[in-house]
């Protein structure tokens, strides 16, 4: 490899590797500073572009190796029937590869296309956003043999006020961001008062888990790139609609969300998969009650950018919980 950054052993390691099993010179690599742990990588070798992620074994561990794998073959799969992702280059069909010492890695094709800031996505944009995920969700979950359980249930209002009642106490005597405190007293009243049977009707299915901007490329008026799979599980596909809409389309300064931009993401959306007309709101709350407990707590400002983000967002339902049907109750 012709040049390194500064801190190259690992990556040293992966390159030679790649040499070896794949026979693609690394001529140089640009590191991407995005994502929690993981080192990623442009690559330029003498085979073109390419992007290499090295897990850290905490991350990886999370990930579950297994569920992972799976998830990577999946979205080659994905690839394969023209969802815009990158493709995963495969040895023998095994998409993680690992380095004498065991570092374990992907190499993909590099992806081209821009990412946006949270909350500044165009029209054009959400509505091929909707019809990729959509097309996605009908790919992933056609025909599908899906177990009984999803890996994430809605849990009882008891075990959320478990957690409520933790970040609560750790909040007191302690300098909490402004607005957190009233904004926990109200999650405290609506996890009290909120019947889950609601949640009876959503459908289990493939769901990507994990898309929010820093996980998509945008070309001006359309979906470049959908990234990032390794989190792929059989949870409850309308996650992904309401957290990618938050990403992308909520602007948290002001608190607003143009319906325009919720409406043409759905529009995009029931073009290739089917959406209940009125099922925006429930969405939303689903994806606050799977995060709202995780992000919302007295140092959320301490945390990297994406989670401070997300803790703004769940405040953001918080705030608007009892007026979401009223201002998206026909989406």
């Amino acid at each position: 490899m012709d040049h390194f950054p500064q801190d190259t052993p690992r990556l040293e390691e992966i390159s030679e590797t790649i040499e070896r099993r794949f026979g693609f010179r690394v001529r140089s690599a640009e590191p991407i500073e995005r994502g929690w742990l993981n080192r990623k990588w442009k690559l330029k070798t003498d085979h073109g572009v390419m992007f290499a992620k090295q897990y850290h074994p905490d991350r990886y561990r999370l990930h579950e190796p297994e569920k992972l794998k799976e998830a990577l073959i999946r979205q080659n799969r994905l690839r394969s029937q023209g969802i815009p992702c990158p493709l995963i280059h495969t040895l023998d069909g095994e998409p993680l590869i690992a380095t004498p010492s065991g570092i374990r890695f992907v190499l993909t094709e590099f992806c081209s296309g821009e990412l946006v800031e949270p909350g500044r996505a165009n029209a054009e944009q959400m509505g091929d956003l909707g019809r990729v995920t959509g097309r996605m969700h009908a790919l992933l979950n056609r025909n599908a043999r899906l177990p009984k359980r999803a890996d994430w249930e809605p849990e009882p209002p008891a075990a959320m006020l478990e957690k409520w009642r933790s970040n609560w106490n750790a909040a007191q005597g302690k300098p909490c961001p402004d607005g957190l405190m009233e904004a926990l007293d109200m999650q405290r009243r609506i996890i009290e008062t909120f019947d889950v049977s609601v949640f009876a009707p959503c459908v289990k299915g493939w769901t990507h888990w994990d898309l929010w901007v820093d996980n998509l490329l945008f070309h001006p008026a359309k979906v470049a790139a959908i990234l990032d799979f390794d989190r792929m599980r059989v949870l409850y596909p309308e996650l992904d609609i309401a957290r990618a809409l938050l990403s992308c389309a909520l602007d948290v300064e002001t608190g607003a969300m143009e319906p325009e931009l919720a409406d043409r993401f759905l529009e995009g959306y029931r073009s290739a998969h089917p959406f209940p007309r009125g099922g925006l709101a429930r969405a939303f709350k689903l994806l606050w009650w799977l995060e709202a407990t995780k992000w919302m707590v007295h140092d959320m400002d301490k945390y990297s950018a994406p989670p401070a983000r997300f803790a703004r967002e769940n405040i953001w339902l918080t705030r608007n919980w009892n007026e979401l049907e009223d201002r998206f109750g026909g989406l």
